[in-house]
């Protein structure tokens, strides 16, 4: 496991550092985009496993949810979650058994 804690240099890092079976990303940070930085991991790297999480519900008049899928993100797990939620998002985002 890896935490960075500059989102905007994610990509730089999972590359030097990777391969990673899976990031898990916030949407809403600091000087970084969560939606841009899913479409920038996919482009990059397109069998990188991809969670998404938010405490935000709607983005316009779209779900958190569906926008995260639409940026290319394999799981949303919005905020909060329990121990259970997230373990089912981890196996889902990694094509486990659930």
């Amino acid at each position: 496991m890896t935490c960075i804690d500059l989102p905007n240099k994610t990509l730089e890092v999972v590359k030097l550092l990777g391969p990673f079976d899976l990031v898990i990303t916030d949407i809403l940070m600091p000087d970084c985009d969560g939606f841009e930085l899913i479409g920038e991991l996919r482009n990059e790297l397109p069998d990188m496993r991809i969670m998404a999480i938010s405490g935000g519900k709607f983005f316009g008049n779209k779900t958190f949810a569906d926008c995260a899928h639409e940026a290319g993100a394999d799981v949303a797990l919005p905020k909060p979650f329990n121990y259970k939620e997230l373990m089912t998002g981890l196996r889902k985002a990694l094509n486990e058994d659930v």
